[in-house]
């Protein structure tokens, strides 16, 4: 494996590990983990490749060099990924709906008899575990969580200025 590929200039290992660092690299800027993988898998043939030990157990090592990888993938780099696409990538990543409203202050209404709180400019139905509560139409109210599409609220005391997210 240390001889030197053609007119690449690179062993097979060199052109393995290559190949699984741009797979890597790849998996910063696409949402998906396959690139990851099959890195990892390359990884995996590159320990058993280079182990000078039985036949029998290089497949071993390899096996235990990919499921160490694979479980390193999931408790640590996929977290690390994240943050960096967070961060640095995406720094306004996409929330949907349910996630943008907790912890958003509106008003609530009643519309044709139905509580709905309005939240930058979006009705949201409220919760009907809530249905006894007294909450009166204009009073401010922070949702606190989002169930099945219907929030549940918290009584503010300062009412909101234009329905949208309350800074702190």
């Amino acid at each position: 494996m240390d001889q030197v590929i053609g007119g690449w200039g690179l062993t097979a290992n060199q052109t393995l590990l290559g190949i699984a660092a741009l797979l890597v690299a790849i998996d910063f800027f696409i949402a998906t983990d396959l690139p990851t993988h099959v890195a990892y898998v390359l990884l995996s043939i590159l320990v058993a490749l280079n182990v000078d030990v039985h036949p029998l157990y290089r497949s071993l090592a390899g096996c235990g060099a990919w499921f160490a990888l694979v479980v390193f993938h999931y408790l640590v780099w996929r977290q690390v990924l994240r943050r960096f696409a967070d961060r640095v990538v995406t720094p306004d990543r996409f929330k949907d709906a349910p996630q943008r409203v907790v912890g958003a202050v509106g008003e609530l209404k009643v519309i044709e008899e139905r509580r709905m709180v309005a939240i930058d400019g979006d009705l949201w139905p409220l919760d009907p575990a809530q249905a006894g509560e007294a909450f009166a139409a204009g009073h401010a109210v922070r949702v606190v969580k989002v169930n099945g599409g219907a929030v549940q609220v918290e009584a503010v005391r300062t009412a909101p200025e234009s329905g949208g997210r309350e800074r702190s």
